[in-house]
């Protein structure tokens, strides 16, 4: 929101007759704007579909095929072929990065025992470092990625309609809420005469224009699908809200001009008025929002636009409040949610959140209580959490749950006790545990769980001891650990890299600013990204670095816009990352969210969260959505509460 003021001073009557015009004419293209958009969305989603990706098969076709040369081939830093080929070979990285893009998207194959659903990284064949995949399977994926683009555009637009999409105006695909301006002089009770006059020219207008909107609605009527006819109720409602005029209360399209008399105003002059005129503007894109429908198939083909605000929605609580816990979505989709703490001492107790029912059930109890805790998920579907702090101190024991029993039982033990460690499971399915602290001392030591043999080995020792470090594994299958908290105090900026190949470690260069309890992610592109954290002296930060593992080196990218730790860094579909939560301004918990968009190296404030919270479990659904919940709230206090993020 931006916000700009000038002194009343500058303003002559004429100037403020010409400001009060453009606000109703821009009310008349709400109500116009309005009509178009009801029109629209009153087909059924699939009839919507069919428009963006074309009706024929052959139009889907030729959908995809565009796709694939508009989108993907750069996206895979390849030049687009004039034709296309029978299959696309790519490398480790072009895999992770068609793995981030199609996140989320399943296509349907036929196979000898009926049609399976795969992800594109199940789809490809050969193996590290080449990997080959049909350019026939990439067009179902593609297919399906626009189909779920599309729905998003819907159920926006649908959500707008439902919404009266008061004050709104669209322009070229831009949508901008205008508020209330208001002109005053104290001592002026009623508006000048000639003020009254323009008003009521004003009013009419509009009521004029929202019969002519009601009368094209009814003419329509037979054409629009019943589900718009609740819509077309809206339209009615924004329609006459809109012809109250003259409206002093915030949100309400409108203008109140109060000059001292009607002498003044003819006269133009403007010595006498005083104060400020305030006006605030709210916009955001909107893709193809004002495109006739004859434009869609072309312009579905065309990387879209990002929706500026990704939304949030709540979901039911949790049966306990839990901060410092352990999750992880489980392969049938459900999280698992384990552990952690609250005001009544440590919680042995885990939960399952079912996105289908949007509730959570009963996963028992874990045979000890533990604070943060490692998690992972084995290629046996069994989860395994490990370490934490429990009870007697730091953990060396494990624990296996299985979903298909909802049952618990105990893993090998570990070398020793660890907590506030990294766990990253491997390309071959084995678990690498990396630092943490024993209660007295940071630890270098690593080690891995291997569930084929249900044991744990060393994998050796970084240089430094380390603990609120972040670990994640690069498309090389490296993993990248980064910063944390070292011994005697100190703040680390040095990174390594644990090669599993070797079972070894090595440098990895250093940040440009020491830090810990920061948040990490990887890019679409390969390169990882490390945001915000503590340093130690002067509190939260809103530094931001990029590690490029091409080159083993780090720089520097734009910075947070509130500083911030404990957070959480998502991915999402369109390769923006979601900076959401955490502890800002002296361990105070924010809901602020911020999204990051890596071609433009930029960040922009979003939806916040509908609750402030740091610590909190953050994992991405199968549908793309992400569920936050639990953590620490305003004032210390422990969160049961969880949402959902719709991008």
């Amino acid at each position: 929101m931006s916000t700009n003021e000038f002194p009343l001073s500058e303003l002559t009557a004429t100037m403020m007759r010409e400001v009060f015009s453009s606000i109703i004419d821009s009310a008349v293209e709400q109500t116009d704007a309005y009509v178009e958009l009801a029109t629209r969305v009153g087909v059924p989603i699939g009839a919507y579909q069919g428009k963006l990706l074309g009706i024929t098969s052959a139009e889907q076709v030729a959908t995809a095929q565009k796709y694939i040369r508009e989108v993907l081939f750069p996206l895979l830093a390849l030049p687009p072929p004039s034709t296309l080929p029978d299959a696309i070979a790519t490398d480790d990285q072009g895999r992770q990065v068609l793995g981030e893009h199609f996140r989320a998207v399943v296509a349907v194959v036929p196979g000898p025992a009926g049609a399976t659903e795969v992800t594109i990284l199940d789809a490809m064949s050969g193996g590290s470092p080449s990997w080959r995949l049909s350019t026939g399977l990439l067009a179902e994926f593609a297919i399906e990625k626009l189909k779920q683009e599309s729905a998003s555009e819907y159920n926006k637009l649908r959500a707008m309609l439902g919404a009266g999409m008061q004050n709104i105006v669209v322009t070229g695909g831009e949508l901008t809420t205008k508020v209330t301006m208001q002109l005053s002089t104290p001592g002026d009770a009623e508006p000048a005469a000639a003020t009254q006059q323009q008003e009521e020219l004003a009013r009419r207008r509009v009521v004029s224009s929202a019969r002519q909107q009601r009368a094209r609605l009814a003419r329509t009527a037979d054409t629009v699908a019943p589900s718009a006819r609740n819509a077309q109720m809206a339209s009615r409602k924004a329609q006459s809200t809109l012809a109250k005029l003259a409206s002093s209360t915030l949100g309400t399209t409108g203008v109140r001009v109060r000059l001292p008399s009607e002498e003044l105003a003819a006269a133009g002059r403007s010595a006498e008025l005083f104060g400020s005129v305030k006006l605030e503007f709210r916009t955001g894109i909107f893709p193809g929002l004002s495109a006739p429908p004859a434009a869609l198939p072309a312009a579905a083909t065309k990387p879209s636009a990002p929706p500026p605000f990704p939304q949030w929605t709540p979901v039911a609580d949790m049966a306990t409040p839990r901060g410092s816990c352990a999750a992880i979505r489980l392969g049938n989709g459900q999280v698992l949610i384990a552990g952690g703490d609250n005001d009544t001492g440590l919680i042995d107790t885990a939960e399952i959140y079912d996105p289908t029912a949007r509730a959570w059930l009963s996963a028992g109890a874990l045979l000890a209580p533990r604070i943060a805790p490692g998690i992972a998920l084995l290629p046996s579907g069994r989860v395994l959490v490990i370490g934490g702090l429990g009870g007697p101190g730091y953990l060396a024991t494990t624990e296996l749950y299985d979903p298909t029993t909802s049952t618990w039982s105990a893993g090998p033990t570990m070398g020793v006790g660890r907590g506030f460690a990294t766990t990253t499971v491997l390309r071959d399915g084995r678990v690498l545990v990396a630092g943490g602290t024993n209660g007295s001392n940071g630890l270098a030591t690593a080690e891995l769980y291997d569930p084929a043999a249900n044991t744990w080995s060393s994998a050796g020792s970084m240089a430094v001891a380390r603990w609120n470090h972040t670990a994640v594994m690069l498309p090389s299958g490296r993993v990248l650990v980064t910063a944390g908290s070292g011994n005697g105090g100190t703040v680390l900026a040095s990174a390594e890299l644990y090669d599993p190949v070797a079972n070894t470690w090595s440098p990895a260069g250093a940040l440009g600013t020491p830090r810990y309890s920061h948040s990490t992610v990887m890019l679409a592109s390969g390169k990882i990204l490390v945001a915000g954290g503590l340093d130690g002296r002067d509190g939260d930060l809103l530094a931001i670095e990029l590690y490029d593992p091409s080159t083993n080196s780090w720089t520097s990218a734009a910075p947070l816009g509130i500083a911030r730790a404990l957070f959480s860094l998502t991915p999402l579909p369109d390769g923006r990352i979601l900076a959401a939560g955490g502890a800002s301004n002296r361990s105070r918990a924010t809901a602020s969210v911020e999204l990051y968009d890596p071609a433009a190296n930029a960040w922009s404030h979003s939806t916040p969260m509908l609750d402030a919270r740091c610590g909190h479990a953050t994992v991405v659904l199968n549908n793309g959505q992400i569920l936050v919940a639990g953590g620490v709230g305003l004032d210390d206090q422990i969160l049961a509460r969880a949402e959902i993020c719709s991008s």
